[in-house]
């Protein structure tokens, strides 16, 4: 289990700087970003709505 857990950690820390660099201009891109992974759908689409 702590080894699934270790994983998982990582592989969020590589998502998250792989999206940095692209989205470093653009800040309301970057929560459409951050909820698309977290939650899908369901908190972008209010986030689009704003823009």
């Amino acid at each position: 289990m702590k080894r699934i857990l270790n994983l998982s950690i990582i592989l969020t820390i590589i998502l998250s700087l792989t999206f940095i660099p692209a989205v470093q201009t653009n800040a309301a891109s970057k929560i459409n970003i951050t909820y698309y992974a977290g939650n899908g759908y369901f908190k972008s689409k209010p986030n689009r709505s704003k823009n």
